[in-house]
């Protein structure tokens, strides 16, 4: 006999939806490491990255189809939404 033991959580008890942030400051073509994604995908790189761990990028304006997950540390500007995971699991 098989027991399953459930533990139920709303959504937002498991990850929190943040916002990208302007990337005028951080943008460097030339020696950037980090991609930055917009909603229309990869902008440029960036020598700092905003967040570094496995996220859910989502659009905010204009291309909420594009849904992508990275597990490298990124940038994202303020028209991208992106996920932070809570570590309770």
């Amino acid at each position: 006999n098989l027991s399953l033991n459930f533990k139920y959580y709303s959504l937002s008890d498991l990850v929190k939806i943040k916002y990208g942030k302007n990337q005028k400051k951080v943008q460097d073509d030339e020696n950037g490491k980090y991609p930055i994604f917009g909603t229309g995908g990869l902008m440029g790189y960036s020598k700092e990255y905003l967040y570094d761990k496995p996220s859910v990028l989502i659009g905010r304006k204009g291309s909420i189809e594009k849904v992508r997950y990275i597990e490298e540390p990124f940038w994202t500007v303020d028209t991208l939404f992106y996920t932070e995971v809570n570590n309770i699991l």
